[in-house]
């Protein structure tokens, strides 16, 4: 039987727009792609990667679940959003990179990314500085999820066109959407981030008596949201 999507790749496929086409930069193995034509969920749909072995995975991925030769998939060699044509698809995911990495391929390609109407990211790290990034190309933020695989969050930010109010330092930090909506995986993820960010700022206190700037705002922006004190830098 195929591989079927855990609950990172659906966090990703549940928020690609029904009906429109879409591409996934990075696309690995290719489940992502393949998933949402066999679920009848795109009418076409594009994978990218930057190394040939990838896309000969995808390749397979797409045999095994009877899609080899369907010319609504196709699979593309390239560097971030270069593969595609100008308005050949609504929706970009991009999973799996660091969120500077991501920021970096979006800036990159202002042709191809103006004519886009959603992008779904998931960044492994960095998630601040994506969510800045976004800010600044002038995209603004619609949906965040946690979701949870192999013990691991996976975060999953969803940004369309145009200008939002600008995010604070808390809504940077920890996602604007996350913060109204206080779900319990987030309240469980902001308990473990809390005891990570203290036990960060207990090493740098032992090691050189001082608490770095940013761990020092990074840790009171998650004890004031948890309702905690924070300990003095």
């Amino acid at each position: 039987m195929p591989s079927q999507p855990g609950p990172r790749l659906l966090s990703l496929a549940d928020r690609v727009p029904a009906g429109r086409p879409m591409a996934d930069i990075g696309t690995d193995h290719g489940l992502l792609p393949v998933w949402l034509l066999v679920r009848g969920r795109v009418p076409s749909a594009i994978g990218v990667d930057l190394r040939a072995a990838p896309l000969r995975a995808a390749a397979r991925t797409a045999a095994a679940w009877g899609l080899a030769g369907d010319p609504r998939l196709s699979l593309r060699q390239g560097d971030g959003l270069a593969p595609l044509e100008v308005g050949e698809v609504d929706t970009v995911v991009i999973a799996g990179m660091g969120g500077r990495r991501i920021a970096a391929l979006l800036e990159a390609a202002p042709r191809r990314r103006s004519a886009l109407r959603r992008l779904v990211l998931q960044p492994n790290t960095e998630a601040r500085a994506l969510r800045a990034a976004l800010q600044d190309l002038g995209w603004h933020l619609v949906d965040e999820d946690l979701c949870v695989e192999g013990g691991r969050e996976f975060l999953t930010l969803v940004a369309e066109p145009g200008v939002g109010a600008p995010l604070t330092d808390a809504e940077l930090l920890l996602g604007p959407v996350l913060l109204q909506r206080q779900a319990p995986a987030f309240r469980s993820w902001l308990v473990r981030e809390h005891a990570r960010l203290q036990a960060a700022a207990a090493a740098a206190r032992a090691g050189t008596g001082r608490v770095p700037q940013p761990l020092a705002a990074a840790l009171e922006i998650v004890a004031a949201t948890l309702g905690v004190d924070a300990p003095s830098s």
